[in-house]
């Protein structure tokens, strides 16, 4: 049997974030404090005749396909940066919509776990807030939601390094 070693687990501080707008332009996201995106599997209902659940006689069941998928996501940054603020207003100003590409990057040196890269792509933004101000804040900070409609490692060949912790019973490392 196995443990986890804490070292191993990745540090949320250790990391990066590039957007690259529908003109190429690459920009180093430092601003953002966090990012989160999420795949959710989109599912449909199917009724069939006769179907009972598992280790049921009588009591009729209902069965999930999934048949596509939706990805979402949200950034909190700094209150600072006029690259969004930039490109909502160019929208604004010439109705033409625009997307963006992100990569987040997870490098942890301190992890046995290896560098993680993963790339969203056609990112939309759902909104951002472009004015604020708060006596009681510190700092000011900014959300937005967007979504994004693919995503893949930016290496296709990647794989997290496998951890295999040390054995719980000598504490010897399982490399």
């Amino acid at each position: 049997m196995s443990v986890l070693l804490a070292q191993d687990v990745i540090s949320g501080q250790d990391g990066w974030v590039y957007a690259t707008d529908n003109r190429g332009n690459v920009v180093h996201c430092g601003d953002i404090k966090s990012i989160s995106a999420t795949i959710t599997r989109n599912k449909v209902e199917i009724r069939t005749l006769n179907y009972n659940a598992a280790g049921t006689s009588r009591v009729k069941g209902r069965q999930q396909k999934v048949v596509d998928w939706s990805g979402a996501g949200t950034v909190t940054m700094y209150h600072l940066s006029p690259f969004w603020i930039g490109q909502i207003n160019n929208y604004i100003q010439t109705g033409k919509d625009w997307y963006f590409t992100m990569q987040v990057i997870n490098d942890d040196p301190g992890s046995n776990v290896g560098k993680q890269r993963i790339t969203l792509t056609e990112c939309n933004m759902d909104n951002i807030e472009i004015a604020k101000l708060d006596v009681n804040a510190d700092t000011l900070e900014s959300t937005f939601n967007f979504t994004f409609s693919g995503v893949m490692p930016s290496d296709p060949s990647f794989t997290f390094n496998e951890i295999t912790g040390v054995n719980s019973v000598t504490g010897e490392r399982l490399d």
